[in-house]
């Protein structure tokens, strides 16, 4: 994935954060190199992307006002989505 700290920084997340999430997902190993992630496998496009479209769902857009103002904090063992436009705040699992 060439692009892949730049999909990072668009989604305002750390990268290490978000490789964690589609190795996980994918079920594959892997690591950053530089601006691209590398996994130990073949994948379409479709399925990479549908997974960092899941991520963005769960843990980007506000689950309230459904806007990306979020940002992702951790709390002891878990994180919290802070929602900067409405102040809503929601749980999500951990990574």
């Amino acid at each position: 994935l060439r692009n892949f700290r730049s999909i990072a920084s668009a989604l305002n997340r750390e990268p290490e954060h978000l490789i964690k999430y589609l190795l996980r997902e994918l079920g594959v190993a892997g690591n950053i190199e530089g601006t691209q992630a590398v996994f130990q496998g073949k994948f379409s496009n479709a399925a990479v992307d549908e997974r960092i479209r899941h991520y963005a769902e769960e843990f980007v857009l506000c689950h309230e006002c459904g806007k990306p103002d979020t940002k992702l904090e951790r709390h002891e063992r878990f994180y919290i989505l802070r929602c900067e436009a409405c102040g809503a705040r929601a749980s999500v699992r951990s990574v």
